[in-house]
């Protein structure tokens, strides 16, 4: 009411306010504290000391406590300061709930900070409710008449043959047994090759031997 904007910012200790005036701010003075607040509200201004030119009182949410601030204007008069104190909103309803649900509108209550009078709010404005529109109904359906059912005679489908099956083609008896002629003919060679092969490691081994057993002597004489 007083055009002052105050600026606390979390975690800050300090309280700037501002004076606002035709779209400018102008500084006035600051609020300055060690100890930093988590949050601040305002009281309602019927709730200030008039009487000690007081116009606005925060309160600052500090780590364990909450802390009062009272804004102050230095004056020594000791008369009512109209200039600095307008009437404040009271605390009654300027409507009731089913008023405000129904759309009405009414200015604020007002609480006078010299004397407490409450001065009362304009009578409320009910918003005009659309009227209702004039509304045709539709005419009555009126029933076509169905048309005739066409009863088509399709054509009797032709007999078709059924598909002709020609049975598969088995192998004689002569070709499995030249396969299995053959499949005996290669396992009996690949045996051959294994036995060749277990013959050839055989003699290895034992030329492997005789050079052990050569390489013996010869370090046994040497020895002696």
């Amino acid at each position: 009411d007083n055009n002052i904007l105050y600026l606390a910012g979390k975690g800050d200790g300090n309280i700037r306010y501002y004076e606002y005036e035709n779209d400018n701010l102008f500084m006035l003075t600051e609020y300055k504290s060690s100890d930093p607040q988590r949050g601040m509200c305002f009281l309602p201004r019927r709730g200030l000391s008039v009487s000690d030119c007081e116009i606005a009182r925060g309160l600052k949410v500090a780590a364990n406590s909450i802390e009062a601030i009272a804004f102050i204007v230095p004056r020594k008069s000791d008369s009512f300061q109209s200039d600095i104190f307008p009437p404040a909103p009271s605390a009654e309803p300027a409507l009731s709930a089913a008023e405000f649900f129904s759309g009405k509108t009414a200015a604020p209550k007002l609480v006078s900070l010299e004397d407490g009078s409450i001065s009362a709010g304009s009578a409320p404005i009910s918003v005009p409710s659309p009227a209702p529109t004039k509304t045709t109904s539709a005419p009555p359906p009126v029933a076509a008449p169905a048309p005739a059912p066409v009863v088509r005679q399709d054509p009797a489908p032709s007999p078709v043959a059924p598909p002709r099956i020609e049975p598969t083609r088995s192998l004689s008896a002569s070709q499995d047994d030249s396969q299995v002629a053959a499949l005996k003919e290669e396992n009996a060679r690949l045996t051959a090759d294994l036995r060749e092969a277990r013959a050839q490691i055989r003699n290895l081994e034992l030329q492997v031997e005789t050079v052990r057993a050569n390489a013996r002597k010869a370090a046994a004489l040497l020895e002696s």
